[in-house]
């Protein structure tokens, strides 16, 4: 039974947790990994509950390898103002911008996000910019990114009102298990607003949201259950 930990014993549990520490210590600062560097942050923030040690580690590994989850990691605690460094907007949008150049996803829709919003403090509103952020989620597949895509050409506010696009993009994001763009996509098609009504496409768009809506109920259920 070699190498097997018994989690109930509370020796063997920190002899493993000091194995993985020193492990992910000499990945990153020999083996000079960034992955490794990467999974040393997070457990030095989600095991051994030492905030400000990881922000380190992700500003290190953000701002010396530009990795991207560790800049998105980053540019949530100055959202937040947490790990020990203070509340800024602008330096959050600075790293959601250089995870973003790197492909992550969720930090194009949160730069999007920022730039978009009239409140976020420090920073100017450009809808144009937004637009292309939220745009460069999407093709990386973010549900979110694509719906609000849709939504932009519904409005009409960070481009020109364009109702085939906004169904091109809803479509996509229900695609994609938004409940919301689902709805989206079915109302646009319903009404033939802007483009050829087609009730039956529509009604195929409004049963997937209802599908999705009873099973994200029915893991809610669960959830309450299991507590």
């Amino acid at each position: 039974m070699a190498g097997l930990v018994d989690f109930k014993d509370e020796e063997q549990v920190k002899e493993y947790l000091k194995n993985i520490e020193t492990e992910y210590s000499f990945s990153c600062f020999k083996e000079k990994e960034t992955d490794g560097c990467y999974r040393l942050a997070e457990f030095m923030e989600t095991v051994r509950e030492n905030v400000v040690e990881a922000t380190k580690l992700y500003s290190r590994n953000c701002h010396e390898h530009s990795h991207p989850k560790s800049c998105y990691k980053l540019a949530q605690k100055y959202m937040l103002g947490h790990g020990g460094v203070n509340k800024s907007y602008p330096d959050a949008l600075k790293h959601y911008k250089t995870a973003c150049q790197a492909n992550d996803d969720r930090a194009c829709l949160n730069a999007g996000t920022l730039l978009y919003t009239k409140n976020s403090e420090g920073i100017t509103q450009d809808f144009k910019s937004a637009f292309e952020y939220f745009k460069k989620s999407c093709e990386l597949n973010n549900p979110v990114g694509c719906q609000t895509v849709g939504g932009c050409f519904i409005e009409g506010k960070c481009v020109s009102r364009d109702m085939e696009k906004a169904l091109e993009y809803s479509a996509r994001a229900c695609d994609l298990n938004s409940i919301s763009a689902c709805v989206n996509a079915s109302r646009i098609l319903q009404l033939g607003d802007g483009v050829p009504k087609n009730l039956k496409l529509s009604q195929k768009f409004k049963d997937k949201a209802l599908k999705l809506h009873e099973s994200v109920t029915k893991q809610e259920k669960q959830i309450k259950f299991g507590q």
